[in-house]
């Protein structure tokens, strides 16, 4: 169940178009209820998954993919 949420907030992170605090939560908060898990069991679970924050993890996606762009050109 909880490996589920994970990899739904993973894949939800990567198609979220605005990557502020708010939306980032309010997409945890979705997950959390659909899963019925604990903000804290998905936060740290993605946490140990990935030794970055939820927030840091797209934050440094969305950098790469625009480094990747702009090498390319």
């Amino acid at each position: 169940m909880l490996n589920q949420a994970v990899t739904e907030l993973e894949n939800k992170l990567l198609n979220l178009k605005d990557i502020s605090y708010d939306s980032i939560d309010n997409l945890m908060r979705k997950i959390m209820k659909s899963h019925k898990v604990t903000a804290k069991q998905l936060h740290n679970s993605f946490t140990n998954k990935y030794k970055k924050t939820p927030d840091d993890w797209i934050k440094g996606k969305m950098k790469n993919s625009k480094d990747d762009v702009s090498a390319a050109c």
